[in-house]
C-alpha cells in the first residue's frame, strides 16, 4: 500500500522542484523547520526544503496554492554559519546576503494588545533552520557544500526568548527595524548582537 503524503508537503515539495533551474542537480530533499529570528522552534518539521550544488530552498508550510512565503538562499551568498545539537533535533543558522521574505505580524496594535492577521516582505540576512536529525539526507547535503565553499562555521549556545518577548517581537513584525535580532548566542555575535527580548 502507497505511503500517504500529507497534501501541503508535496504542494511544497512539486513547487520547490519546478523552481529549479536548467542544469540545476537536485542533491537531497526533506523537511525542516525555518524559525524566524526572535521565535521559537515549532516543535516539528513543518517545512520542505531541497538542496542544490547552487542554493537552498525552502517552501513554507501552507494550506492551498499560496507560494509567496517559499524563498532560497544562493549558498555562494552564505558568509557564516552555526550550528547546534539538542537531542537528535540539529539547528544550523546561516548568515548570508539580504534575502526578502514575506513573514506573519499583527495587523492591529493598541497599547499591550496584538490581533490579526498581516504578512509584509521583510529583508533578512539570517536564516534558521531546525532539522529532525543531523544526519538526514538534506542536512548532510547542505553541510557539505558549505564545507566545499570554506563558509566558516560555530557552535551555538540557544537561548529562545520567553514566550512574552516573542510576542512583542511578533507584534513589531518579527525582525522588522530590529537590528539583527538573535535567537542564539555564539561566539560570533558575542560582540555585535543584542540578546533576546526577555
Amino acid at each position: 500500500m502507497p505511503k500517504k503524503v500529507w497534501k501541503p508537503f508535496e504542494q511544497g515539495r512539486r513547487a520547490l522542484l519546478a523552481r529549479l533551474a536548467a542544469g540545476e542537480r537536485l542533491l537531497a530533499q526533506g523537511r525542516v523547520d525555518e524559525i524566524p529570528l526572535g521565535s521559537g522552534p515549532s516543535g516539528s518539521t513543518y517545512d520542505y526544503i531541497v538542496v542544490t550544488e547552487r542554493r537552498l530552498l525552502v517552501g513554507k508550510h501552507a494550506l492551498g496554492a499560496d507560494r509567496s512565503r517559499d524563498f532560497d538562499i544562493t549558498l555562494d551568498a552564505v558568509s557564516s554559519q552555526a550550528e547546534h545539537l539538542e537531542g537528535h533535533r540539529w539547528f544550523v543558522s546561516l548568515r548570508h546576503e539580504p534575502v526578502t521574505r514575506v513573514r506573519h505580524r499583527a495587523k492591529h496594535n493598541v497599547l499591550w494588545m496584538h490581533w490579526g492577521d498581516d504578512w509584509s516582505p521583510i529583508a533578512d540576512t539570517d536564516t534558521v533552520l531546525h532539522f529532525s536529525g543531523r544526519e538526514t539526507a538534506a542536512a548532510k547535503a547542505l553541510r557539505e557544500q558549505l564545507a566545499s565553499r570554506g563558509v566558516p562555521g560555530h557552535e551555538w549556545t540557544i537561548k529562545w526568548p520567553s514566550l512574552a518577548g516573542r510576542r512583542r517581537l511578533w507584534a513589531r513584525g518579527g525582525v522588522a527595524g530590529l537590528p539583527r535580532v538573535a535567537v542564539l548566542r555564539s561566539e560570533r555575535d558575542a560582540t555585535d548582537a543584542p540578546a533576546p527580548d526577555q
